[in-house]
């Protein structure tokens, strides 16, 4: 006699398919260099913004990869050539990024937050990620993925970023989110920015 499998839960989930509502797709979709969205409280902003971001760094990331794979076959190490590598085995603070992203949220617990629900979604990329630590993610071709607070706006000076996710933004110093806009200038990078209408 063989043993049979029941999915106990199976009807049940099937039936709980997630299935956007039409403003949330269109947010998700929005292919603008700023995009904001603004709902109340427990809508899933911060959820559907980590997708939305995280999709973005990977397009990215794929582009870059799909170019350089053109070059040649990838070495021992599993870089192809011209490809960013970092300084010694695994890359560190000391590295520059090929591409800089933030998420960035008004104090430390909010961007704590929004960064886990960023990170949970980058985890989906699994050996594209070369190292992780605290508020930090390197993936490959040179992207670092770092959380940010807005609390002190000076400390959101000096770098060039790519493309920033501001949560909470209703509630960023203003000093703040102009900091955020300068960071972005040069690079022409773009802004998710999502939060509760105040």
């Amino acid at each position: 006699m063989s043993a049979r499998t029941v999915d106990l839960q199976g009807p049940y989930l099937a039936g709980m398919e997630a299935t956007p509502f039409p403003h949330q797709w269109a947010f998700y979709t929005d292919t603008r260099r700023f995009v904001f969205g603004f709902c109340g409280v427990r809508a899933g902003k911060t959820e559907g913004a980590a997708e939305k971001v995280v999709a973005r760094i990977a397009a990215e990331m794929v582009e870059e990869l799909t170019r350089l794979a053109a070059t040649g076959p990838p070495d021992s190490k599993g870089y192809f050539p011209g490809e960013w590598t970092p300084s010694k085995a695994t890359p560190s603070d000391g590295d520059e990024p090929r591409r800089l992203y933030w998420i960035v949220a008004p104090t430390y617990k909010l961007a704590q937050v929004a960064w886990r629900k960023v990170r949970r979604v980058l985890q989906r990329l699994g050996p594209l990620i070369v190292s992780s630590k605290d508020g930090v993610e390197w993936l490959r071709t040179g992207i670092r993925v770092e959380m940010r607070t807005g609390k002190h706006p000076d400390q959101l000076q000096a770098d060039r970023v790519d493309g920033a996710l501001a949560d909470e933004i209703c509630t960023m110093q203003e000093d703040a989110y102009s900091q955020l806009l300068n960071r972005l200038t040069d690079s022409g990078g773009w802004l998710v920015g999502i939060g509760s209408p105040r």
